[in-house]
């Protein structure tokens, strides 16, 4: 088969098939929640967003390329807001849908390291905000403010692609899943 050839058939087909099912993959990926996914699979899916943002601002080096690195047993899934809440964290929150899910889904979690996620536990989100900075992973640094690492270098511009949310709410969970549901079409390239 020739070069023009290959082509044409990777455009009919993959291509196609590809577009065909893009706007399903974002309207069910936004849909994932550790109760309709086996843990194994939101792992592996927070484990690669949490990667790919890693890659883009350090590349590979320092073991960024290595998914090993991020799968290693020495990682968490944190419930931004806690399953078992407390008072003072449901009141800084806001009004909770009542979905029983609501806690569980993807614009709520994220990959923290084991160490971190011990320390932050059940507590409201203005203290966690102190905490996730000290992370190693950018996604989870920027996840209450932007970090500033220097003046125009590539991790800086890196870091102002990811959104920051200084209050966490219903809104906020729903735009951070907007995200995450962005951030996986490019990660397993799924075009719009």
């Amino acid at each position: 088969m020739k070069d023009d050839q290959f082509e044409e058939f990777r455009n009919n087909f993959f291509v196609k098939a590809k577009k065909e099912i893009a706007v399903k993959f974002g309207q069910e990926f936004g849909k994932l929640t550790l109760w309709n996914t086996r843990v194994f699979r939101i792992r592996y899916v927070l484990t690669k967003q949490t990667q790919a943002i890693d890659l883009r601002a350090y590349g590979d080096t320092g073991g960024h390329g290595i998914l090993a690195n991020y799968v290693n047993g020495k990682n968490d899934i944190e419930h931004i807001l806690p399953v078992n809440a407390s008072e003072v964290a449901l009141a800084e929150f806001g009004e909770v849908p009542v979905e029983a899910d609501f806690c569980q889904r993807l614009g709520n979690l994220m990959l923290v390291e084991k160490t971190i996620n011990q320390i932050i536990g059940n507590k409201p989100y203005t203290e966690k905000a102190e905490i996730y900075p000290q992370s190693k992973y950018l996604l989870v640094k920027c996840q209450v403010s932007t970090p500033v690492f220097g003046v125009a270098d590539h991790i800086s511009k890196v870091v102002t692609t990811v959104p920051s949310f200084g209050k966490w709410d219903k809104k906020a969970v729903d735009d951070r899943r907007d995200y995450m549901v962005k951030l996986a079409r490019e990660v397993w390239n799924i075009p719009l």
